[in-house]
């Protein structure tokens, strides 16, 4: 959302989705498998709805909203005061409202608990696209992670002796890592797409990002590797680097990248991370750790709360979570996992600490 104009529309598409409830409409509903901004604010809305329900427990609508926000939204939003306004005046609106999620036939069904993530129900395997909207689907089915090379997108463009822009896609469930053209290996998470050239044939090397992505950079001086976040650009000579549109952030994991934005810059060093919040850049020392896994096939978090811990298995494999113990949501837990080895072996390992009991429920995962 780039204005307060933008914000506050969006936010009433949120409040219209949640007020039609299990008759939401088609349109509605394919809004919301293309706008990731918009299912984080239904979610927001839905889990207040779920706190104001409870019985048993006291709402805080103050913390529920400052978990939500620091764990969901990206940093532009946390500190919104239209979003927060917009939520404490649906209160009334959602109130026996049922809460929904969306299975493999687009229906609607109600649930007990917070929605963290929502599945996509159209997300099939990855594809890559040529100039002329041709499109091939590159992934097995059985494999959350795959590799890709150049040979692997040359089948869908109509002249292979030609320069053309192609786009990677990976839906939600799936992700991968592709060699591009220098050699550079771009590792695309779930929900990401990545347009670049069949040929680096100019003074730079530029991509256009859209989701998230981990970068290895061929070193090459001459043509600096450019990387287009929306606003964001991100420019190095050679090194490995992760990049989150969602959340506005660059982090550096070796190497050196400037990091700029309409007038803005900063050159970061190994273990940084510059964010943009609204027209501010802060930057801080991160743990690079989880990147670095994540680059190698592995979920790897460290005194992490369970609910982005869990939204990011949902969000990898491809499975509506459902929070009905909301104690849970800020338990702090240590967890890593093989992406490979299937959202089953993630239960399991996460059932295995004893901190929490999780199950799946059709395409749902349940914490208790």
């Amino acid at each position: 959302m780039n204005s307060e104009n933008d914000m506050t529309r969006q936010e009433q598409q949120a409040l219209d989705i949640v007020e039609a409830g299990q008759d939401i409409s088609e349109a509605q509903l394919s809004q919301l498998r293309r706008d990731g901004q918009l299912r984080q604010d239904v979610q927001a809305l839905l889990e207040l709805r779920s706190a104001l329900h409870s019985q048993r427990q006291p709402l805080d609508v103050d913390a529920r909203l400052k978990l939500f926000h620091a764990t969901h939204l990206e940093p532009a939003h946390r500190t919104a005061k239209p979003l927060v306004v917009s939520l404490l005046a649906a209160a009334a609106v959602v109130v026996g409202v049922l809460m929904m999620i969306f299975t493999h036939d687009s229906a609607s069904a109600p649930v007990e608990g917070d929605l963290i993530f929502i599945a996509d129900a159209e997300a099939a395997g990855v594809s890559i696209a040529n100039e002329a909207g041709e499109q091939v689907a590159l992934s097995p089915q059985t494999s959350q992670n795959t590799a890709i090379t150049l040979a692997s997108f040359r089948r869908v463009l109509q002249q292979t002796d030609r320069v053309e822009r192609v786009t990677l896609s990976v839906p939600f469930g799936k992700s991968t890592n592709i060699t591009l053209p220098d050699g550079s290996v771009a590792y695309l998470h779930p929900g990401s797409k990545l347009k670049f050239p069949t040929s680096f044939d100019g003074a730079q090397r530029m991509v256009i990002l859209e989701g998230e992505a981990y970068f290895k950079v061929a070193r090459d001086e001459a043509h600096p590797f450019v990387v287009m976040a929306g606003s964001l650009q991100t420019t190095v000579l050679g090194t490995e680097f992760n990049i989150n549109t969602w959340q506005s952030e660059v982090t550096l994991i070796s190497g050196s990248v400037r990091v700029s934005r309409e007038k803005t810059e900063a050159v970061l060093t190994p273990g940084q991370q510059a964010s943009f919040d609204s027209q501010q850049l802060s930057v801080t020392t991160v743990d690079v750790t989880p990147y670095e896994y994540w680059r190698d096939g592995y979920l790897y978090y460290d005194n992490v709360p369970l609910c982005e811990i869990m939204e990011a298995i949902g969000r990898n494999f491809n499975m509506t979570v459902e929070f009905r113990n909301h104690d849970a949501l800020e338990l702090r837990m240590r967890f890593i996992t093989e992406r490979n080895n299937g959202v089953e072996a993630a239960l399991r390992m996460m059932n295995r600490m004893k901190k929490v009991h999780v199950f799946q429920e059709g395409g749902r995962i349940i914490v208790e």
